[in-house]
């Protein structure tokens, strides 16, 4: 007869497995959302009336952080399998 250990291997193997990923998503979403801070950042510098004539460069500031954006994404769809929630 098989010792406990040996019967639920597999299934360690699938949670660790399972918690790494999960940890992995973690990180990319965490770093997504310190771009999403980023972003909100420069765009709360409109508010200041010093600032009013400035618009037009502060949002153009805050467009080209995006393509972190999109790298946040790619690298997070590449994380989850397909058919997957998390």
């Amino acid at each position: 007869m098989e010792s406990t250990t040996e019967i639920f291997k597999d299934f360690q193997e699938y949670l660790n497995a399972d918690h790494d990923l999960r940890e992995e998503i973690r990180t990319v979403v965490r770093e997504l959302e310190q771009t999403a801070r980023e972003i909100q950042t420069i765009l709360q510098a409109i508010h200041q009336p010093t600032n009013v004539s400035n618009a037009t460069s502060i949002c153009d500031n805050a467009s080209s952080q995006f393509s972190k954006v999109r790298e946040h994404y790619t690298s997070l769809a590449s994380k989850i399998p397909e058919g997957q929630y998390y």
